[in-house]
């Protein structure tokens, strides 16, 4: 239509000549006969087209640009799909863009892509170079490589995220210095991402949000089964969910399930209510403790399920936290054994608990070892293992200069 509209009278009849008459009616508001009635009415505009399409390639090398291709209707779709299969010998080229399918194709579509003459290019996120480049044309700021090393970071490269960070940037008053300004990127960052990926998991509908919701649960690394069983899914549901979902370019595609940026993970998980949340973190530590998967990956999900004063999950992080002394992680045999407190464990084994506990700060130098271990040398009724604590509690107490 443009080219069309900026032609004369006479260049207009020029390029409408002989069968391309027949799409003038589409094109050409003052010719509105010419195109036969009937069931051939279809054809014949087809056709036209084409005619047009090469009388338009005899003057110059042609490019057709299709936006959107996912969105064209039938009509259009039965057009370009006739028109590439007769491009042969003609110097024209048909450019096309359209998102990941999250459904089957419709069969036009499915059968132009799948002709032997369509090349499918799906480009890679972009690079830093990239990124600081569009950064520098759109920002007018001092110091645009430590700002696109921001924002390249910030999204991972994707090219639609990076516009809506600096559509956002844009928009506020940023400060001068380079370093101020990449501490708006860090704040801005997470919840342009959070908008963005909740209408991509709005559009995917509701199975779509679950397993997503639940690889975040879960973590990197997952396996489809333990994703599908947590968001309540079938496993081969679920097989469509994920394709749909690394389509949208939310999850990866390389073996175990995973996000493409961890950035998407925070928006997916931290968008969860806290009570769902809780509820999730609790069905995959039952799911993977009844699996047999080891005890850390159970007891991570524990720390972060709400208290239900259940004993097999204060022994699981009191064995997760014994491991984790073993290798050397005292902070993380810390976090379990205080999770276990909040359980809580069964009267009886509460003292172990924060003799463990205590144990666990001895080597992080926490204040709060002090109070664990007067707790534990309250509760303790066995007259050896109270000397015992009381001999550690002196010890802390020198060591936090308190007095007793």
């Amino acid at each position: 239509e443009p080219v069309v509209a900026r032609t004369t009278r006479d260049d207009r009849d020029s390029l409408f000549g002989g069968a391309a008459g027949l799409a003038r009616p589409l094109l050409d508001a003052g010719h509105l006969d010419g195109v036969p009635a009937g069931e051939d009415t279809a054809f014949a505009v087809l056709h036209g087209l084409y005619w047009l399409t090469t009388n338009l390639a005899e003057r110059c090398p042609l490019m057709l640009a299709v936006d959107d291709l996912h969105s064209a209707d039938a009509a259009s779709l039965r057009w370009i799909a006739y028109l590439v299969h007769r491009l042969d010998g003609l110097p024209v080229l048909v450019v096309a863009t359209l998102r990941p399918f999250t459904s089957d194709p419709d069969p036009a579509l499915a059968d132009l892509l799948a002709d032997p003459s369509t090349v499918s290019i799906r480009p890679s996120p972009l690079t830093l170079a990239a990124a600081t480049e569009i950064v520098a044309d759109r920002l007018s700021v001092d110091g645009p490589a430590a700002i696109g090393a921001a924002c390249h970071q910030a999204t991972g490269g994707n090219p639609l995220l990076l516009r809506e960070l600096l559509t956002a940037l844009a928009s506020e008053t940023l400060p001068t210095e380079p370093e101020a300004i990449v501490g708006e990127i860090q704040r801005l960052a997470p919840a342009v991402v959070a908008r963005r990926v909740g209408l991509a998991l709005a559009k995917l509908g509701r199975e779509a949000t679950a397993l997503a919701q639940a690889v975040a649960v879960l973590g990197e690394g997952v396996e489809l089964r333990e994703a599908a069983a947590v968001a309540g899914l079938g496993d081969e549901s679920a097989r469509g969910v994920v394709t749909r979902l690394a389509d949208a370019e939310l999850l990866s595609r390389e073996g175990t399930l995973g996000f493409s940026h961890p950035l998407l993970r925070s928006a997916v998980y931290n968008a969860m209510p806290a009570a769902e949340r809780g509820a999730a973190h609790e069905r995959a530590a039952a799911l993977l403790a009844e699996a047999g998967a080891p005890i850390e990956r159970v007891a991570a999900q524990l720390v972060h399920a709400p208290p239900a004063g259940q004993g097999w999950c204060v022994e699981t992080l009191r064995e997760a936290a014994r491991r984790s002394l073993m290798e050397g992680a005292p902070e993380s045999a810390a976090g379990y054994l205080r999770r276990a407190l909040d359980e809580p464990p069964p009267s009886p084994n509460r003292a172990d608990v924060l003799l463990e506990l205590a144990n666990a700060e001895v080597h992080i130098g926490t204040v709060e070892t002090t109070a664990h271990l007067r707790e534990a040398v309250a509760l303790l009724t066995d007259v050896g293992r109270r000397a015992l604590a009381r001999l550690e509690l002196a010890r802390a107490l020198f060591w936090v200069a308190e007095e007793a």
